[in-house]
């Protein structure tokens, strides 16, 4: 990624969730293009997990995830709590692409 003021690369990794109750599917573009994918429970503990994974390859941290009934608002507010930059994507649209 570039930060567009600065044209300088920036490492970021780029995470993407599905959200469920038990458990969340991740899948992580580290900076390097290398994937990843891991399942972290819904809890405190599934989330550290994440963070210590991610945060291991670069800072800052992108998390995109679907609003699913009320299931990632815990998360997103650890999240956003520990430096993570959330975006919500709406499976309507990211249907239509």
């Amino acid at each position: 990624m570039y930060d567009v003021n600065t044209t300088q690369h920036i490492a970021v990794a780029l995470v993407a969730i599905d959200i469920a109750k038990p458990n969340h599917d991740v899948a992580i573009l580290l900076p390097d293009g290398e994937t990843e994918t891991m399942k972290i429970a819904n809890l405190k503990d599934g989330f550290q997990r994440l963070m210590e994974v991610v945060q291991f390859y670069g800072d800052p941290v992108h998390v995109a995830f679907e609003p699913t009934t009320d299931y990632h608002r815990n998360f997103a507010y650890w999240l956003q709590n520990v430096g993570a930059t959330c975006f919500l994507v709406s499976s309507l649209m990211s249907a239509r692409v």
